[in-house]
């Protein structure tokens, strides 16, 4: 089914003020069972990467594709690894999820969500790691 999204996210690094970037473009909806899978491809200006969104309940996953290449599960209140690959070497990455909200009716849905992610070369605990405050929130609509 044919829908329209609206990506609304805020990026930080943990103490900082972020940067906010909205985009609209088309894509992919379709369910089984009790998941909802949301698929597109982001403007080129955004990235131009191929996103796969799966949709539960109380969990949410994004994988995305482009230059570089990312899976993150999100859970509120957990923390989930997972690798980041980009051409200039493999990232570890952690995934803390502090707030996430999945609405969804016939004509459309919003996921809303707030998490922490940190990304080291080698270890999480390690000086040099980054940590991003993140919020993002997506919202679609059957065309």
């Amino acid at each position: 089914m044919k829908i329209n999204i609206k990506v609304m996210y805020i990026n930080a690094l943990q103490g900082e003020e972020g940067e906010c970037c909205r985009f609209s473009c088309e894509g992919e909806l379709y369910g089984r069972a009790d998941k909802t899978f949301l698929k597109y491809t982001e403007p080129e200006e955004n990235g131009g990467g191929r996103v796969v969104l799966r949709a539960e309940k109380n969990v949410v996953t994004m994988n995305r594709q482009a230059d570089a290449v990312s899976s993150f599960r999100f859970e509120k209140g957990k923390t989930h690894l997972s690798r980041y690959f980009t051409p200039y070497g493999t990232f570890l990455t952690s995934v803390t999820t502090n707030t996430l909200t999945v609405r969804q009716s016939e004509a459309g849905g919003k996921i809303e969500m707030e998490y922490l992610l940190t990304v080291a070369g080698d270890s999480l605990d390690s000086p040099s790691a980054e940590k991003m405050e993140n919020k993002l929130s997506i919202s679609y609509f059957v065309i």
